[in-house]
């Protein structure tokens, strides 16, 4: 499946917008750890509770983005290090949207306009890290962002993401995670991806989120609801530790995407935190 992936790899756009400044980090540093083979292997969230900020310190180095911080950015030692804001809308246009931060917090300025699950204005192997936390849940193809977050960094580059566990959050009465099957048929089929963002707007839980009665939405009401501005707030995938580090190998070995998870910890009750690495130079730049 991996000539899917290479179709889906996102190309990079005409005019880069964005100057990466040279980095200072190694190559394909290792942090100590070996990749993890297996579940047994995996450090599963609830085992073993870090906050980002040590994750942070200890993975994030070089120059690299944050997808839709907002007002809640991952703390980042900025002593040799660089992080470029990106978000779908500019200042704004996320004032707009969202409305004033909240008392005692300020929005970040946005550096860099884009689609954070494609990153077009970013080169190849341009990046260190890609910071995104609580970002997959919200996209329709998680294993098309993995391939374009793997795309712009560097061999030993990191994807940090914190993704909240679904047996903790609201979205404990779902049936399950989304399996990995999902996750791949989503990959090779941009019109069943579309059809998947309305299924799971129909779900029983986001009608009571919408606050409407009921087991579950029509897709008369779920077409509704995703034109409000809660929409952006629903979870389209459902995640556990086991199933993050499922997706990962699945990308790795199903999709042809060089990743490979080096780490999971519990960094509150309710989310996990993956750490995955980039294991090789991703040169394929189709467009999709």
């Amino acid at each position: 499946m991996g000539h899917v992936a290479g179709a889906l790899l996102v190309a990079v756009a005409v005019a880069l917008e964005v100057e990466i400044p040279p980095s200072t980090s190694e190559a394909a540093p290792t942090y100590g750890l070996k990749p993890v083979q297996s579940e047994a292997d995996l450090r599963i969230c609830g085992a073993q509770s870090v906050r980002r900020k040590q994750l942070s310190g200890k993975y994030i180095r070089g120059v690299g983005v944050e997808i839709g911080a907002k007002h809640t950015p991952l703390p980042v030692d900025r002593r040799g290090n660089r992080v470029i804001y990106v978000d779908h809308k500019d200042d704004a246009g996320l004032a707009a949207q969202f409305g004033a931060a909240p008392a005692g917090r300020e929005r970040l300025h946005v550096d860099v306009v884009d689609d954070g699950a494609a990153l077009r204005k970013f080169a190849n192997s341009s990046l260190d890290f890609v910071i995104a936390n609580h970002v997959l849940e919200h996209l329709p193809c998680a294993l098309c962002a993995l391939a374009a977050w793997a795309r712009v960094l560097k061999p030993g580059g990191i994807i940090f993401a914190a993704i909240p566990s679904m047996r903790h959050t609201f979205d404990k009465d779902r049936a399950g995670p989304t399996p990995l099957a999902h996750h791949l048929a989503d990959l090779g089929d941009p019109a069943r991806v579309a059809r998947s963002f309305l299924e799971h707007a129909m779900e029983p839980h986001v009608k009571e989120a919408a606050g409407l009665p009921g087991a579950r939405m029509t897709r008369d009401q779920a077409a509704a609801f995703l034109a409000t501005p809660a929409a952006p707030g629903l979870h389209l995938h459902t995640f556990t530790p086991e199933s993050i580090f499922e997706l990962v190998v699945g990308a790795a070995t199903r999709a042809g995407v060089p990743v490979a998870q080096l780490a999971a910890s519990r960094a509150n009750p309710t989310e996990c935190v993956a750490i995955i690495q980039v294991t090789r130079a991703n040169s394929n730049s189709g467009a999709v």
